[in-house]
């Protein structure tokens, strides 16, 4: 799902225009599956685009 060199706020944006709320759900199996190969800078990379995602929803509910 990453491609070398891309940045959250990237990956979290193709997320969300393909997804929608459901984007939060794909990025937290994409992190469960980076805890388990033990690949901690794709760990850190996916709970920043978690936090992105987050904040998109929250923003989204506040409009609502």
């Amino acid at each position: 799902m990453l491609h070398q060199g891309e940045d959250a706020d990237t990956v979290a944006e193709a997320l969300w225009r393909r997804y929608g709320e459901g984007a939060r759900l794909q990025a937290a199996l994409a992190a469960y599956q980076a805890i388990q190969r033990e690949d901690l800078k794709a760990c850190e990379l996916w709970r920043g685009i978690l936090d992105l995602l987050e904040e998109k929803v929250a923003h989204e509910c506040e409009r609502h």
